[in-house]
């Protein structure tokens, strides 16, 4: 293969969207190497023919310089004799310039092996999960003492950033507050906030914008949470993320969405990016060693002799040692074992009860896992949570609706789903956001066997005393609730003419928000509810998010009002 012709090829357009440091290799770098390795072999007489590079390993990185392996297979000419010859060709890049160039340290024959002290992936994350994130995460730090020779406490992110030339600069960028810091790895002009009104602003590149004014008075434990996550975005990322400048250019990557729990084997390299960040700062800031010790430490000092005490105390003492946030320093503390003062592991910040109907129809639309476990009708949406449907978990108010007991309320982990939270990162031409917008996803359910089979039963039995067409099904679901079609129209929200014409006629074409009204007004169980749609015509409900947001009412809220449903559906967007 001629190195020469590879250069034809066009980066952004061949490889859109899809990174990859081998593909940048092959066309780059492919002429540079096919002469090295040619000008080595001609001092034993042997002549390169062609040259193709199989694979590339990432061998380490430091500062702006990026070490890397090409695998590479040959043909030569041997005395007349044209052979395969396999090479391994060391060389460095750098990041600043784009990758742009290469110097090769040394050409070995043969497949030498590559064993860096952190890997990078073919598009220049690291390789990072949740298998090796401690392994990982300590030898950052030594890389940081050792490799970097950076003796700052790498618990103060402001000396560490200082440390490693960034700069801190705190200024509103965001009129809405949902991002917390930004950082820059080139410079670029961009709004910021002065007197309240926006202004164009240069900022140079290795800086980290904090969205805020100033404090007087000392940096905040976010602040520091900030300011660490960004300096591990510019350890790990910096690499990435020229990588993807490359290839994409001036194209702007949207901000990610994601399981938490899966982030960290995410496809989405943004995906990975921001996991990483996320797990390893706060193994940073609070080491294993040093934080056991200061939990023994202020344990055996607190007032309080019991466990629980002794560790609560122990989350007070980090927060004001490390200056870092309390949700942080709980974490950190789940991470390694340790227990609240209630007793129960420490809540991970990403773990969370109560969600915005909004997010409810996100997740349901896209989690299959919620989606099969809500089918069952045994849990209701009520005051943002799906809560267990169980006499002691509801309480019903004077007007009829239903709100979580102060039992669930205190017992969520046994009575409701949890989902997994996380802040919104956004990475841009310029370089990457960290913000306090939140996603969720579907995280699991309270570990209880439920037995159905006597509802089932009966269940059954109602079915097959039901008529074949649904004007028949309504008038027997109404003979069976023991309503008066006056009170059944109050109830839904809908005249008692509209009732009368579904309850006499199936030659009139039904309204699906009137069948829901009537399904939740009459509290069908979703399987008599889906069954009754079926014979009205709406045997399949569409995938829109209209017919979504109707189906998740049927399933988790037919035990509510029609009022909160309908509220449900406003602050949901589905209708």
């Amino acid at each position: 293969m001629n190195g020469k012709e590879l250069y034809r090829y066009d980066l952004k357009k061949q490889y859109a969207s899809r990174p990859s440091f081998t593909h940048l290799t092959r066309e780059r770098f492919i002429e540079s190497i096919h002469q090295e390795i040619a000008m080595r072999l001609r001092t034993y007489d042997i002549d390169l023919l062609s040259t193709e590079i199989e694979s590339v390993c990432i061998s380490g990185f430091k500062d702006d310089s990026l070490f890397f392996y090409a695998y590479c297979r040959s043909l030569i000419n041997d005395n007349g004799r044209e052979v395969c010859a396999s090479f391994t060709v060391k060389c460095m890049t750098l990041c600043s310039e784009g990758y742009r160039r290469v110097s090769i340290t040394d050409v070995c024959s043969g497949k030498r092996a590559c064993i860096p002290d952190i890997p990078l992936g073919d598009d220049l994350v690291p390789l990072i999960g949740k298998n090796n994130v401690d392994a990982m995460s300590k030898r950052l730090i030594d890389y940081i003492k050792n490799g970097l020779r950076i003796f700052a406490d790498q618990s103060d992110g402001y000396a560490l950033a200082q440390a490693l030339g960034l700069k801190v600069v705190f200024i509103p960028f965001d009129a809405s507050g949902n991002i917390l810091g930004k950082l820059l790895f080139e410079g670029t002009d961009m709004d910021i906030i002065l007197n309240g009104s926006k202004q164009k602003a240069h900022f140079d590149a290795k800086t980290i914008i904090l969205n805020k004014r100033k404090p007087t008075c000392g940096l905040s434990g976010c602040d520091n949470n900030t300011l660490l996550h960004e300096c591990v975005h510019w350890l790990l990322h910096r690499y990435a993320y020229r990588l993807e400048k490359e290839f994409n250019g001036k194209q702007e990557i949207a901000a990610f969405r994601s399981v938490a729990s899966l982030a960290w084997q995410s496809a989405d390299p943004i995906d990975r990016m921001e996991w990483q960040a996320n797990a390893v700062s706060p193994r940073i800031l609070l080491p294993e060693a040093k934080t056991r010790t200061l939990v023994d430490l202020y344990s055996d000092n607190s007032h309080d002799s019991t466990r629980k005490g002794g560790i609560n105390s122990s989350v007070v003492g980090i927060v004001s040692n490390f200056s870092i946030s309390r949700s942080l320093a709980s974490i950190r503390l789940s991470e390694l074992g340790y227990y609240n003062i209630s007793g129960d592991m420490f809540a991970n910040i990403q773990h969370m009860y109560s969600i915005t109907p909004k997010q409810a129809l996100k997740e349901y639309e896209r989690n299959e896992k919620l989606r099969g476990l809500l089918e069952n009708g045994q849990y209701v949406y009520i005051d943002g949570r799906f809560c267990e449907l169980h006499g002691r978990n509801i309480l019903k108010d004077q007007n009829g609706e239903l709100h979580i007991s102060d039992y669930a309320a205190t017992h969520q982990d046994k009575c409701c789903l949890w989902f997994a939270k996380k802040s919104r990162c956004i990475v841009s031409v310029d370089g990457m956001c960290r913000g306090k917008d939140e996603e969720v996803s579907f995280g699991g359910s309270p570990q209880s066997i439920v037995d159905f089979t006597k509802q089932t039963i009966m269940l059954t039995e109602i079915l097959q005393t039901l008529p074949s067409t649904y004007s028949g099904t309504l008038r027997a679901h109404i003979k069976r609730s023991g309503l008066t079609t006056e009170k059944l129209a109050e109830i839904c929200e809908i005249s008692e003419k509209t009732i009368q014409r579904y309850k006499t006629s199936d030659e009139n074409e039904c309204e699906l928000s009137i069948l829901v009204a009537l399904c939740v007004g009459l509290k069908l169980h979703p399987i008599l509810s889906f069954d009754l749609l079926s014979k009205a015509g709406y045997g399949s409900l569409r995938s829109s998010k209209k017919h979504t947001a109707y189906k998740l009412v049927l399933l988790t809220m037919y035990e509510c009002t029609v009022s909160q449903c309908n509220k449900f559906l406003r602050e949901a967007g589905g209708c």
